[in-house]
Order: structure tokens, then C-alpha cells, then sequence
């Protein structure tokens, strides 16, 4: 009995803190709330909880929870019952299973959102729940998984910046004779032609100019070989920049031909030509030396290190950190990675029946890249032709992050690499690393924000 009255004191002692905490509020501030009904109370809800909230960002987010959550009972019609069902799911959930936000898309979502990157970076995934602090430190081309642990691969690449020195070819405008079915003429050719004429209609690429007028012809070449002025910045829709032509008034009924297909330029259109530039890349990015790179996987039988018994464990396996030499340069050696279940415990189990969906990851490499004036990029390597690629359980692949494993069957080039057995074929991962600068990711990701508010 003097248990239960301790706990009892204790438990009023509390209640009574807690309340004489909140006396505080200023009660006049708040709305006042009776007889609420379907239609006002999400806006009541909302009062009270923007009342006396000091933060305007804490209120954003509580507003737009509200709102969106009252909409979606509105809009499903839930019944008490399936409401019940649903907050005891995720009250169980919430104690059982921490996958329930991957495995609805959510952690993807924010990982896209928050970590959007300019193109040419490398983008990035899910961080997901393997990661540990304790990896080992190894030098570039030793190995992070120990023998028997699975099929040999060799991974290796640069990590760099986004710079990309590129040279660009201008340009040619050439004229010639025309017997086709537009008639006898003066035809002028441009090369490498991507968009063209009245700053708006688009058209196919390799497109001919066809003119009754060989004087009309000679001069709108002139004006377009004279006044073609590179531009750096691209227009919409196009990843390369562009030259741009002088505009010219065409003086007599024009044709735009490419193959049999016609487009008629009446008398007094004035036509600015476009032309996507062709470029060769000289270097892609500058190298990043001394980045620190953390790599985790799962071994051949589809288990990460950490899901072992402590003692099956040991030391850490299948993961492993080091650094990127003086030009950029990393490699190490480590296991073919495999498609692997994730937990199914509890509430996400019953989401997968319910559903007909399979929890299934596609095989993967992770990998997290650090170094200082850079983002901390964490991202993941997937396998070609794995068989879950287009049916990820938590949703992670981009196509910019598959790729193609390459065979090697060289013992020479294998002992060279540290494989303890040469003769066994290994497989070679190469692929490049490039990091965004804070100030390159910030414009990314406002890019990002107006083009979902464009929406």
C-alpha cells in the first residue's frame, strides 16, 4: 500500500507541475471553442494551436499538418472504427518498427527535397538504418570485406567538383542548290539546329531553309553567319548552351524542310534561329583529394554486419572508411552486394499483405562522401539488372545511380588488386563522385521549391 501512495503523490506532484506550468497561457488570446462541426473545426484547431506559438515556423508546419490530415478524413469518409484501426497501427508501429516511413515513400521524399543537387552531381539516398560509427579505417585499394564473405568486385573512381571545361563547336551555315518538292530554289542548311523561328515553335532538328530566291538566300545567310552570338545560358528545355542567329524578315514565301516534313514561312516573318551547340568535355571536374568516404553493404547472403549476433559479428565487416589520394583517385575491394528483405515485423507486415506489395531492396552500395567546402553527400549505387530495380520496398533508386558491373577475368589484374584468389573472376564498379558546393546546393534546391510550388 505505501508503494501504491508514493506512486500516487508522485503521479498528483507531477500533474499539479505540469498544470501550474501552464497557468501562464493568456486564455484571452485563445478562440473560443464549443459546438464544433465538421466544417469549422479544422479552422478552430488551427486557431488554437497558431494562438500562443511563439515559433512562425512551428505554426507552418502544425497548420499544414492539420489541414492536409482533417482533408484526408473528409475526403476518404473514414468511419470510427477504421480510425480506431488506423491509431492503434501506428501507435504499434511507432513502438515496433521504425520502417513505416520508408516503406511509405515519406523518407525518400524529404531525402529528395532537402538534398536536392545541380546536374552532373551525383545525387543522393537514403542514409537507411545499417549505418554505424564503428568502421574501420583502410588505404585505398584494401578490402572492406573479408574472404568468403561473397563474389569479388573492385570499386573504384574520382571524387570531384562539378566543373566541367568543355569545347564548343560553332556552328556552319551553308547554302546550295534546291530541286525538291518545295520547287527549284536556293536551299541554306544549318548544322547541329535544334529550335528555330519566332521564339516559340519548336521544330526538328536538322532543319533546311528553302527560298524561291537566290538573292533572298544569299542575304539571310550573311545576316545569320554575321550575327551568330554564343550564348551561355540555354533556353527552357534545352542542357546545352546555344548560338543565336541575328533575326531576319524574310523577304518572300520561306520553307523550313527536314526530310518531308513542311513548315511555310509567310512574307514579312522575322525568324531568330537558335542552334544547340555541340561540345566536347576536355575535363569533368577537379579533383577533391583527401575525402573521406564511408562505404557499407551487405554481404553474398543479403545481411549486413550488424544484423549478426554480436558474437557471429566481430569486427566490422562489409564496411570501411578511407580517403581519396591527392588527385581524387579511391578504390577498394568488397563483395557483390545482393537484393535483400527488409524487416517485416509487426505493422509493416500486415502493410505488405494488405497492399500485394513484396520488401524487397534491390542490391546496393552505400556510400557517404565528405570533405570540407562540400556537401556531406550519402547516396547508393545499384546493381544493373537487378531484378527489384523498378519495385524498390522504400522507393530510393534513381537511374542516375545504377550501375553496370564489368567482368574481369585477368589473374594478373586481379593479383595486382589484392584479390587472394586471382583466378576467380571479380567484378569492377567504376564510378565517379561529384560533389555540390553549399551555395550550388542551396540554388538547387530553391529551383527545386518554385518548380513544385509551379505545380
Amino acid at each position: 500500500m505505501d508503494s501504491i501512495s508514493t506512486a500516487s503523490t508522485d503521479l498528483k506532484t507531477s500533474k499539479h507541475a505540469y498544470a501550474a506550468q501552464h497557468e501562464k497561457i493568456d486564455l484571452s488570446k485563445l478562440p473560443q471553442m464549443m459546438d464544433m462541426t465538421a466544417s469549422s473545426i479544422t479552422e478552430q484547431v488551427i486557431a488554437v494551436n497558431n494562438a500562443n506559438c511563439p515559433d512562425e515556423r512551428t505554426k507552418f508546419i502544425f497548420q499544414h499538418l492539420v489541414q492536409h490530415l482533417h482533408d484526408f478524413i473528409r475526403s476518404t469518409q473514414i468511419t470510427t472504427q477504421e480510425w480506431l484501426t488506423a491509431v492503434n497501427f501506428l501507435t504499434e508501429a511507432g513502438y515496433k518498427s521504425s520502417l513505416l516511413s520508408d516503406i511509405l515513400g515519406v523518407t525518400a521524399l524529404v531525402d529528395s527535397m532537402n538534398n536536392a543537387k545541380p546536374p552532373g552531381a551525383t545525387e543522393t539516398a537514403m542514409l537507411g538504418p545499417a549505418f554505424v560509427e564503428d568502421a574501420n579505417e583502410f588505404a585505398n585499394g584494401d578490402s572492406i570485406a573479408s574472404e568468403g564473405k561473397g563474389d569479388y568486385m573492385y570499386v573504384h573512381g574520382r571524387i570531384t567538383d562539378t566543373k566541367v571545361l568543355v569545347r564548343y563547336t560553332r556552328p556552319r551555315i551553308r547554302t546550295g542548290s534546291s530541286r525538291s518538292l518545295y520547287g527549284t530554289g536556293r536551299l541554306i542548311s544549318i548544322f547541329f539546329i535544334r529550335i528555330c523561328a519566332d521564339q516559340a515553335q519548336i521544330y526538328p532538328s536538322g532543319l533546311d531553309f528553302h527560298l524561291a530566291s537566290t538573292t533572298s538566300c544569299t542575304r539571310m545567310t550573311k545576316t545569320w553567319r554575321k550575327g551568330l552570338k554564343f550564348k551561355e545560358k540555354s533556353l527552357p528545355g534545352l542542357d546545352r548552351p546555344v548560338y543565336r542567329t541575328n533575326p531576319y524578315t524574310v523577304p518572300t514565301r520561306m520553307t523550313a524542310v527536314k526530310e518531308k516534313y513542311g513548315v511555310v514561312f509567310p512574307y514579312g516573318s522575322r525568324i531568330t534561329v537558335w542552334i544547340l551547340v555541340r561540345c566536347e568535355v576536355l575535363t569533368k571536374g577537379n579533383p577533391i583529394p583527401d575525402a573521406v568516404i564511408d562505404t557499407w553493404e551487405t554481404d553474398g547472403f543479403g545481411l549486413y554486419d550488424n544484423e549478426y549476433e554480436v558474437e557471429v559479428r566481430g569486427e566490422p565487416d562489409c564496411r570501411g572508411r578511407l580517403r581519396s589520394d591527392g588527385e581524387g583517385k579511391y578504390a577498394f575491394r568488397a563483395v557483390v552486394p545482393v537484393s535483400y528483405p527488409i524487416p517485416t515485423d509487426g505493422p509493416v507486415r500486415q502493410i505488405f499483405e494488405h497492399l500485394g506489395r513484396h520488401p524487397f531492396r534491390p542490391a546496393h552500395l552505400h556510400l557517404q562522401v565528405e570533405a570540407p567546402g562540400y556537401e556531406k553527400l550519402t547516396t547508393q549505387l545499384y546493381m544493373k539488372g537487378d531484378r527489384y530495380l523498378t519495385s524498390d520496398a522504400v522507393f530510393s533508386v534513381k537511374s542516375s545511380l545504377i550501375v553496370d558491373l564489368k567482368p574481369i577475368n585477368d589473374p594478373e589484374l586481379s593479383a595486382k588488386r589484392g584479390f587472394k584468389d586471382p583466378h576467380k573472376v571479380h567484378m569492377e564498379l567504376k564510378r565517379d563522385i561529384v560533389l555540390t558546393t553549399p551555395e550550388e546546393g542551396a540554388v538547387a534546391r530553391k529551383m527545386l521549391h518554385v518548380a513544385n510550388n509551379d505545380e
